[in-house]
């Protein structure tokens, strides 16, 4: 699940393009010191549709035929946000035969064109990073056969964005995005000639983030199970890069990964997807199980407790329970009024799951996916657990009033294997009743 990038004043974007010129008037050295091999993942069949002509992205179809995806306005602000962060990139380099490295070439060129020089909804440092990354992770397809005009057109875009990074991931909120303008500047700083100066404070800052946004049990605030594993891939990218080249890793970053892939192997079924909580889609078992053997943190029993989620196992059966009341802070507006919801799947089959989010599709189906009913638990006549607040321009609509997590236990009792009590008081201001679950296995 994409997140919407950070909104930007008009004096924020003036500087960003002020920025941007600065970053022109320097003149970056161009090139490439090494081609990593490739990191982010793309969808095979979506690279077959992009060739045809067909974009879906966020429930909408663009049909640009032979023509450039840049040849036709996007029909969302979600869609231009997927088209300029690059994402298309991963699935045309997951198809990888000629025509799909047409497309991508000439997609990029035309980007560059038509944007390159600070244009369009692009340049922020969120978008920047996104782009970014795949740019440095697909360079070796994209040069392929590229003439040497046009390599060096891909190369000094690459720089300019890069110390157009530089100056501007500062403005981004902690988190996710923030986490990967940064790895985007250390993989940059990696991978460029002339951008080795920006390794050393590329990575204090990356420290920094993970001593203030990862807990010292390897969770983050928004509670939500894929935003960590986006997290989790880009620091072990940052692992792999670093691994490469014989660079020292930083202690901070090499404990925050070996802290977080507990919490990750516990927060997926047996299909090895995610449990879907808090804005969290189900994620890429493919990524996951990639950003694990890069981390090298060795399995270990699965926790009970992980990031406020309860776990029961037996034999091939899995539950997760969110026992925890939901995220405020920063993440209230994405957060859901899941208190004692469940997942649970037997196998790689996932028999009982939630709705997720519904951001993609827009505004309504993003607060439909958030409500009580939308989750496996208990609802009272269309009521959630947890109230929403009235609509902010800009950001939806926040959480309050969250419920009160009353009991929580995980624990062998009689004539069962193991079992969970959780209970929470999210209706007794409006009912007077408290909401109190058992969830256990017999092992039979």
């Amino acid at each position: 699940m994409k997140k919407r990038p950070h909104r930007l004043s008009w004096i924020t974007q003036l500087k960003y393009r002020w920025l941007l010129r600065r970053a022109v008037w320097s003149k970056p050295a161009i090139g490439l010191v090494t081609a990593p091999e490739p990191w982010t993942i793309g969808d095979f069949e979506r690279g077959q549709q992009l060739v045809s002509g067909k974009v879906l992205i966020t429930g909408h179809m663009m049909d640009v035929g032979e023509n450039s995806i840049w040849s036709q306005s996007p029909p969302s602000e979600l869609f231009a946000t997927e088209l300029q962060g690059f994402g298309w990139l991963d699935d045309l380099a997951a198809l990888g035969d000629q025509a799909a490295k047409y497309k991508a070439q000439s997609w990029v060129l035309d980007w560059i064109s038509g944007f390159g020089m600070g244009k369009g909804s692009g340049w922020s440092a969120d978008l920047t990073g996104w782009r970014l990354i795949r740019l440095i992770n697909h360079s070796s397809f994209l040069m392929n056969k590229l003439s040497e005009g046009r390599q060096a057109k891909v190369f000094h875009s690459m720089a300019i964005q890069t110390l157009f990074l530089a100056k501007s991931w500062r403005q981004l909120q902690p988190g996710r995005a923030r986490f990967e303008a940064l790895c985007a500047l250390v993989g940059a700083a990696q991978s460029l000639i002339g951008m080795g100066s920006l390794m050393a404070p590329a990575l204090s800052a990356l420290a920094l983030e993970c001593k203030t946004q990862i807990d010292v049990d390897g969770g983050i605030n928004s509670r939500n199970p894929e935003e960590l594993l986006k997290i989790f891939g880009l620091l072990a990218w940052v692992k792999y890069t670093l691994d490469q080249s014989n660079t020292l890793i930083p202690e901070v970053l090499a404990t925050t990964i070996t802290t977080i892939a507990p919490v990750l192997r516990s927060l997926r079924h047996g299909d090895g997807t995610l449990a879907r909580f808090h804005g969290g889609g189900q994620g890429s078992e493919h990524m996951l199980d990639q950003a694990l053997a890069v981390s090298g943190v060795r399995p270990s029993i699965p926790q009970d407790g992980a990031m406020g989620f309860a776990r029961l196992n037996a034999g091939a059966t899995s539950l997760i329970v969110d026992a925890a009341p939901p995220p405020l802070g920063l993440s209230k507006f994405e957060g859901h009024a899941s208190t004692c919801a469940f997942e649970l799947s037997v196998g790689r089959n996932r028999v009982i799951v939630n709705c997720g989010s519904g951001l993609c599709f827009g505004v309504d189906w993003h607060l439909a996916g958030r409500v009580t009913a939308s989750h496996a638990t208990l609802g009272i006549n269309g009521l959630s657990s947890s109230a929403f607040a009235p609509a902010k321009k800009g950001k939806g609509r926040a959480l309050k009033d969250a419920p009160t997590i009353l009991l929580q236990a995980t624990k062998p009792v009689p004539l069962t294997v193991c079992a969970c009590r959780v209970s929470h008081n999210g209706y007794q201001s409006s009912h007077g009743l408290l909401h109190a679950r058992t969830l256990g296995s017999t092992g039979r």
